[in-house]
């Protein structure tokens, strides 16, 4: 696929395949294009050539919501919650839509409950979501995603701003919703836990391709070296 903004080449002939169940990195400098591939898939923006499939089904021309309701979804680097709203109803609102609707608001408050038990924020559930830290901020977002239940979650740097602490503690939950049959694509600038946490990766330079395999062969590769690491692999 391709997207152009003006005189920007954002993405240039970009071909991916991602497996089912796999965890997927999109590595690269700012500017690199890999926000802009997630809009592409999410169906933020719309692809000036090219298909995105999707369990074989062409998402090209669906809007965003139909794409939540085969599931697909996505986390921003921004995050922005509903911050008058308590932790539990951000994450009862998203389950009122996506791939399969719940019933009643009661009902989604109820599997609101349990996504905050799988992301660590059963204890938060009944404060504004604005008073929460970053940290907790982004589990909630991983929530509200979860909410939605789907196939594909595309995290968008989902440990920018933590401490080492808090790396960990959200990359053990990466692998636990991997272990429930989910697929995790993710933006990550987190290079040491792109390594141990992701099954291959590739690495995107001014919106084309550079080089793509296991998180080792990718961050070897002599391009990646020279426009990333900065010097040698290591």
């Amino acid at each position: 696929m391709s997207k152009r903004f003006g005189g920007v080449q954002a993405v240039r002939e970009l071909d991916l395949e991602v497996g089912e169940g796999e965890i997927f990195g999109l590595l690269g400098p700012n500017g690199s294009g890999k926000t802009t591939v997630f809009n592409l898939v999410a169906g933020v923006l719309a692809p000036d050539a090219g298909e995105i499939r999707f369990g074989g089904v062409l998402l090209n021309g669906l809007p965003p919501h139909r794409r939540a309701a085969l599931g697909v979804a996505r986390t921003f680097q921004l995050v922005r919650s509903l911050g008058r709203l308590s932790v539990a109803d951000n994450v009862a609102v998203a389950r009122l839509y996506g791939a399969t609707p719940a019933r009643s608001v009661d009902a989604a408050r109820q599997e609101a409950s349990q996504l905050l038990a799988l992301v660590g924020l059963a204890g938060k559930a009944h404060l504004p979501a604005a008073s929460l830290n970053l940290a907790e901020r982004r589990r909630l977002e991983v929530a509200r995603a979860l909410a939605t239940r789907p196939r594909l979650l595309l995290l968008d740097e989902p440990l920018a701003g933590l401490n080492a602490d808090e790396v960990q503690a959200e990359v053990g939950l990466f692998r636990r919703l991997r272990e429930e049959g989910l697929t995790l694509v993710l933006v990550e600038h987190n290079v040491p836990a792109v390594r141990s946490l992701c099954d291959r990766v590739a690495f995107l330079h001014a919106g084309e391709k550079v080089a793509e395999g296991s998180p080792e062969q990718v961050l070897s590769h002599p391009r990646v070296v020279e426009v990333y690491l900065g010097g040698a692999a290591g």
